[in-house]
């Protein structure tokens, strides 16, 4: 049972129960998945404040990632090379 909900899931922040379980975590999902979110788990058990701190923190960090990737692309012109980023890590290729 939901942790978050009162004792009827019907009245669970007015979602109905299929809507409930359909962020139950499960095995197999991707790991972008957003039930993977720490922000999405914490709401869930009520901590309202941690979850927005978390929440903000995982965006600052996804703009910081994306300056990155930015100032890497611009580097990368500058050079006469194609930026391609990976998941771990980056490549360069000349023309």
């Amino acid at each position: 049972m939901c942790v978050w909900c009162s004792a009827s899931l019907e009245k669970c922040y007015n979602f109905t129960s299929l809507a409930v379980e359909l962020n139950e975590m499960e095995a197999g999902v991707a790991p972008t998945d957003s039930r993977h979110r720490p922000d999405q788990r914490l709401m869930e058990l009520g901590l309202w404040d941690d979850a927005n701190t978390c929440k903000l923190l995982l965006e600052e960090k996804q703009r910081t990632a994306r300056r990155q990737r930015e100032r890497q692309m611009e580097e990368a012109a500058a050079q006469g090379t194609t930026y391609c980023h990976t998941h771990t890590h980056t490549h360069t290729h000349t023309h």
